[in-house]
């Protein structure tokens, strides 16, 4: 595994999350069956670009980034033939306290994990893929990558779009003066 904090790295072993935490990022996959990205959107995109001459033949790389369709374009740019490129996004992550109280799968049990596998997914990465998730006990919904996209988007304007309703209706009551 590799992390630009080098202590992330070294807390991911003592979790034995990863067998060994490596300085670079390139030695970090060049031996690595499965990649997982777990960053936001735009450092995914440069991360796809930095790895792609590193990665072994018939690898996977997944993603925990938030929108989809950038991150699918992008590896299908930049990933060599026979690379397989799934994109996730785990929703709802569970409780991180229970994590922090010994249970470790605490934050992925019960979570609907999004999957955009895109056609030149190999269906042997897809299986594996599906069984790591069923071993954190999450449950795989597939989805194409822009109605992904714009569910996502809409998640994240509704917190928005309530509050100037709220305000909307507020505005226009009698006792809103003070509110103005």
């Amino acid at each position: 595994g590799h992390d630009r904090e080098p202590e992330r790295g070294r807390a991911a072993v003592a979790a034995e999350a990863i067998d060994r935490a490596v300085w670079t990022l390139p030695a970090a996959v060049e031996e690595a069956d499965l990649v997982f990205l777990c960053e936001p959107v735009d450092q995914t995109l440069e991360t796809l670009t930095w790895i792609a001459p590193h990665l072994k033949p018939e690898a996977m790389v997944s993603d925990t980034a938030a929108l989809k369709v950038a991150v699918l374009q992008r590896a299908a740019e930049v990933l060599p033939a026979g690379v397989s490129y799934v994109g996730g996004h785990p929703i709802l992550a569970g409780s991180p306290r229970a994590a922090a109280e010994g249970d470790p799968l605490a934050a992925f049990r019960g979570v609907a994990w999004c999957l955009c596998a895109p056609p030149r997914a190999h269906p042997v990465a897809v299986a594996t893929l599906e069984r790591l998730l069923a071993a954190l006990q999450a449950r795989p919904f597939y989805i194409d990558a822009a109605e992904h996209d714009a569910l996502a988007g809409g998640a994240l304007l509704l917190p928005l779009l309530g509050e100037l309703a709220l305000l909307g209706a507020l505005d226009r009551s009698p006792s809103a003066r003070d509110l103005r």
